[in-house]
């Protein structure tokens, strides 16, 4: 079994990935593309790498009982796509805690980030390339990280259905511009 924590950055992917217990290996992809370089060049703008998603494969290739970490992971050819959710306003506090490199626009990327947010924007791409089937929505805005640890590992384990649909946070957009 192959399953992607996928999400927004900022909505609690890797602090879950890490709470995860059992016997899957948990595999944070940010960390496998700079060490393998598993890259096709460098977003100067976003202060970021761009993944090379056909080499990531052949990296994962005959990999099983893994859960991939990373807000692309839902690119990848997985059983189970777990999309971590999170209210706009509260992505916007958590990103805004983050530390960033001095050549980014901060203020630029968390508004993309929480934009995406509203949009769904990895919620539809997930659902675009794997289907309703295989996707598991999970909103952690209220959620402690042990509480969306315990939503993920029933997914894992199978005992959760898909479900998808379970928010909509289109109002931020509109509360932004008005």
């Amino acid at each position: 079994m192959r399953i992607a924590i996928t999400g927004t950055p900022g909505t609690g992917k890797t602090t879950c990935s890490k709470g995860i217990t059992g016997r899957c290996e948990i595999l944070h992809l940010n960390d496998i593309m700079k060490e393998k370089k598993l890259y096709q060049g460098f977003d100067e703008e976003r202060q970021t790498l761009i993944a090379d998603i056909e080499a990531i494969e052949k990296e994962l290739d005959g990999k099983d009982n893994i859960v991939i970490d990373s807000h692309i992971s839902h690119l990848l050819n997985v059983d189970k796509v777990i999309v971590l959710r999170c209210h706009p306003k509260e992505l916007k506090k958590r990103l805004e805690r983050r530390v960033y490199s001095e050549e980014i626009d901060i203020k630029k990327s968390i508004e993309e980030n929480t934009s995406a947010e509203a949009l769904d924007v990895i919620l539809v791409e997930s659902i675009e390339i794997h289907g309703e089937d295989k996707v598991y929505e999970i909103d952690g805005t209220r959620k402690t990280p042990e509480g969306i640890v315990q939503e993920v590992e029933a997914v894992i384990a199978g005992d959760r259905d898909p479900k998808v649909g379970l928010v909509s946070f289109i109002e931020h957009l509109f509360e932004e511009s008005g």
